[in-house]
């Protein structure tokens, strides 16, 4: 019996001297494991990070030799002491990696910053109320396709899916614009449709506002389109000037895709050196060149259609500045963010009503009180996201959430991006822990995306921490020098549209005063660095008033560049040769007889349409016109020619059919 237990308690002593060595190499493997995550974060308190690295080298090197010495002891309470020390050791620096390893991780899963490709996509959408289930039903019916060569998701990926699916050509109708395709699916002149599949959010408008709920997709295909190597970008060092775009993405769900409306477009640049730093929102409708368009002038706010890259190219020649980093989240990652942080707190100057994250109205619509109060994640995206009152709002809304519909507008929704932005940071300072930034990062991490590598994420924990350094107080650390776009509405005639009955289809749009481009652009440069910054010569105040900042593009500017097209028709050709004149436009004038209603040197046609910028003309910038030559000889006298011709209209004069939208003019800061 003592030959057996002395062989047992050797056994035992085996296995425990086992196990430690066991735990030893699980260690060693753990500590391996944390050091390498902790040399990830480059640049991030490096003094701290070397100690914390060698602290777990000695704690590592102090278990190795005290398992070496319990090696040869037969105290096994020692040795299982020492085991359960060791066990919860390694517990605690495993669980210390995985927080470390985690926000490495979501960090990293918003950085793309070698993107090598768009990812674009096509749907075939229904009727919510037909019977369509599949590509297979839809190969049915008559199927409609936008004659857009050139798009990806409009063109070119439904031709693909065409010739692949082998659909009949019989049943595929071409449109020459979305708009009368979309009023044919809806009226059911057509079976199904080939559409982007963000086409709930691109064709969102008082025309199609409920066209999500009233349709649904059966089929869709991706494909990427490669990005040009120049079109990559090279990450700049946050120690000199730089600038990012802030895209808020017009998307539904989780994820963020390659093609959306850019409605919240924030400009920003930052001076590290001066810790300066000036934002500037853009309005989505602002007319300017479109990149991806080649050139031609549209709303910033379809540049998203084609992707970020067109909108940052397109940005980047208007203001002439380099875009070196872009941040881009969508709705669900501000609803998510804004309630991670338990609400923001924000002054409501109006009651609205809204949708919801999902553009969703009935029991899901947002309605929001005037007042000071905290907004949680799906009210802080409806305030962010309201810009003007509907015929729908109206009607299930009522007066109390409608009734200060003149206020609201797109320069008013710019201002409350950027109040809301600045809450954020607020609340973020105020209440940053370890369990609120694993929210964050957990949030974001699936609904924004940026061109930064996680090196250069990272580093702005230093330059975060330089603001802080050389801050007085919070509200120092958080100004921001705002800058302003001044501009007038305008009906422009879009020859990417035409309306179901064939009339022509202007677009409101808005065009930026060349006065206020100067001043914002030159703001932008000199706190870049690269213009130098023109001194203010005078200067007044008041002790009675309280001095309120400049807010540099805003003011009682006039000069555009934008000239449309009028409407010559019934107007004496002299109308017309004396605006070609001045707008060095080549009249072309075809000469016909006439009818006893009309007189000679009327003008019965055009053939370009009214309200066409002028300036989008091809190179030969001709407009024809057809002009009463003669009449027949049975025909009275002429009416007199008129002495006074209607004058072209011009861009920014109110009129009745752009009662929506307003001038930016008489709005507050």
């Amino acid at each position: 019996m003592k030959k057996s237990s002395k062989k047992e308690n050797k056994k035992m002593k085996l296995n425990y001297r086992n196990i430690i060595l066991t735990l030893l190499i699980i260690l060693i493997l753990i500590s391996i494991h944390t050091l390498y995550t902790i040399s990830l974060f480059k640049g991030i308190e490096t003094p701290l990070r070397i100690c914390a690295g060698l602290l777990i080298i000695d704690i590592f090197m102090i278990f190795a030799i005290i398992g070496l010495k319990l090696k040869k002891l037969r105290n096994i309470k020692i040795v299982t002491i020492f085991g359960v020390i060791l066990l919860l050791y390694s517990g605690i620096l495993m669980f210390a990696d995985s927080k470390v390893s985690f926000i490495y991780n979501k960090i990293s899963a918003m950085s793309n910053p070698h993107n090598t490709s768009n990812i674009h996509s096509t749907s075939i959408v229904v009727t919510k109320k037909s019977h369509f289930k599949n590509i297979d039903d839809a190969k049915k019916g008559t199927i409609g396709i936008i004659n857009e060569e050139g798009n990806i998701s409009t063109y070119e990926l439904p031709k693909k899916i065409i010739q692949e699916e082998k659909f009949n050509e019989k049943n595929i109708k071409w449109y020459d614009n979305h708009v009368e395709l979309l009023h044919d699916l809806l009226d059911e002149k057509i079976d199904a449709a080939f559409l982007p599949t963000t086409y709930a959010t691109q064709y969102n408008s008082e025309e199609f506002e409920t066209l999500a709920t009233d349709t649904k997709i059966i089929y869709t295909k991706e494909e990427k389109e490669e990005i040009k190597e120049d079109d990559k970008t090279i990450q700049k060092s946050l120690d000199e000037p730089f600038t990012m775009l802030i895209l808020g993405v017009d998307t539904t769900g989780d994820g963020i895709g390659s093609s959306f409306n850019g409605d919240a477009l924030l400009l920003v640049t930052f001076n590290p050196k001066t810790m300066n730093s000036t934002i500037l929102s853009i309005p989505r409708d602002s007319y300017i060149p479109i990149a991806c368009m080649n050139g031609r002038k549209n709303k910033i706010t379809n540049a998203g259609w084609q992707g970020e890259s067109c909108i940052i190219k397109s940005i980047e020649n208007y203001f002439d500045l380099n875009i070196d980093y872009y941040y881009k989240i969508n709705f669900n990652g501000v609803v998510s963010l804004v309630d991670a942080i338990g609400g923001v707190d924000v002054e409501v100057p109006y009651s609205f009503c809204e949708q919801n994250s999902k553009r969703q109205w009935g029991k899901n619509t947002i309605f929001v009180k005037e007042g000071k109060q905290t907004l949680n994640g799906e009210q802080a995206l409806a305030f962010a996201r309201h810009r003007k009152v509907t015929a729908y709002m109206r009607n299930y809304c009522g007066a109390t959430y409608t009734q200060h519909a003149g206020y609201w507008n797109d320069f008013v929704r710019g201002q409350n991006q950027q109040l809301i932005i600045k809450s954020i940071l607020n609340k973020v300072a105020d209440s940053a822990n370890v369990s609120t930034i694993e929210k964050l990062l957990s949030t974001i991490s699936t609904n924004a995306q940026t061109n930064m590598s996680t090196d250069t994420i990272l580093s702005l924990y230093k330059l975060g921490k330089n603001i802080l350094s050389n801050s007085n107080n919070k509200a120092q650390m958080l100004n921001m020098q705002k800058l302003y776009l001044s501009g007038a509405d305008a009906r422009i005639y879009d020859y990417s549209f035409l309306h179901q009955r064939g009339s022509k289809l202007t677009t409101y749009n808005f065009s930026i005063y060349e006065e206020s481009y100067q001043a914002v652009t030159h703001a932008m440069k000199v706190n870049l660095e690269l213009e130098k910054a023109q001194p203010i010569k005078t200067f007044s105040f008041s002790v009675h008033n309280e001095y309120e900042p400049t807010v540099i593009g805003k003011g009682k500017y006039h000069t555009q560049s934008l000239v449309l097209l009028p409407n010559f028709v019934g107007k004496n050709v002299s109308v017309a040769k004396e605006f070609a004149s001045k707008n060095g436009i080549n009249l072309v004038v075809n000469e016909v007889e006439g009818n006893s209603s009309q007189f000679i040197g009327q003008i019965i046609n055009q053939n370009i349409p009214e309200k066409t910028d002028i300036s989008m003309l091809d190179k030969t910038k001709t407009v024809t016109v057809t002009v009463v030559s003669s009449l027949p000889q049975n025909n009275p006298n002429p009416p007199e020619e008129n002495e006074n011709p209607e004058e072209p209209e011009i861009p920014g004069v109110p009129n009745e059919d752009n009662d929506t939208e307003s001038s930016n003019e008489n709005i507050e800061n």
